[in-house]
């Protein structure tokens, strides 16, 4: 599998990448709302002295707000740095209903495009 994000992928076997425990960037605030639903703001980070200046020009928002819906909202909460991606599988699969292969493939999914944009870091079990 592949995993990693900002021009950084990474080939990992399953195995390892189970093992994974993913946290919230240092970049990345987060509010819950009363649905339960969980916001991130990601603080843009833009390349460069031109890339201030054209973001500027273009009145480019200096944060991007991303709105989970219930299960990603409830994944985000469990993203502690502690939790493993095998046990946050785990806990999804109980807690929605659905197998552990589609917890594990959603979860992997939802965790790159998080890793992506920035969002999330992961550290291994060392």
């Amino acid at each position: 599998m592949k995993f990693g994000g900002r021009g950084k992928t990474v080939s990992i076997d399953r195995a390892k990448l189970l093992l994974l425990k993913p946290k919230p960037s240092s970049n990345v605030k987060w509010e819950v709302y009363d649905t339960g639903e969980v916001a991130i703001i990601i603080e843009r980070k833009y390349r460069g002295r031109l890339g201030e200046v054209l973001a500027t020009i273009f009145m480019q928002p200096k944060t991007r707000k991303i709105v989970l819906d219930e299960i990603g909202s409830y994944v985000w909460k469990l993203l502690n740095g502690k939790t493993s991606i095998r046990e946050i599988i785990t806990e999804i699969s109980r807690r929605f209903r659905m197998s552990k292969r589609e917890a594990e493939v959603s979860l992997i999914a939802f965790l790159a495009d998080l890793e992506r944009r920035g969002a999330i870091t992961v550290a291994d079990t060392a």
